[in-house]
């Protein structure tokens, strides 16, 4: 889903006019139509539109189908990565251990 797409679909959602949703963003009107159409917002709008909608930007731009984000994907991530620092770290040991018996 495209960017434009989730603004119109959020905007319908909430049932909110162009200018209302204009308003909370602190842009034209005319530049809202837009976003919806065809032009990608800034970054800065980006982050007001997901911060209004209650969703990620990654969400917002189409990176992940959680309106949440990757969030969980992250923590999920780093768990991983401390595991494999953790069995790397017992398995030197252990071969430290074992030219230590020898």
């Amino acid at each position: 889903m495209t960017i434009a797409e989730s603004l119109r679909r959020f905007r319908k959602d909430f049932r909110l006019t162009q200018k209302e949703v204009a308003d909370v963003l602190e842009v034209t009107p005319q530049a809202y139509q837009v976003y919806e159409v065809k032009v990608k917002p800034s970054a800065e709008v980006i982050v007001k539109i997901a911060d209004a909608f209650n969703v990620s930007t990654d969400y917002l731009l189409g990176r992940c189908d959680n309106p949440n984000g990757l969030k969980s994907v992250d923590i999920d991530s780093e768990f991983v990565q401390s595991a494999l620092a953790f069995n790397n770290a017992l398995q030197a040991l252990i071969e430290k251990h074992k030219g230590g018996e020898t």
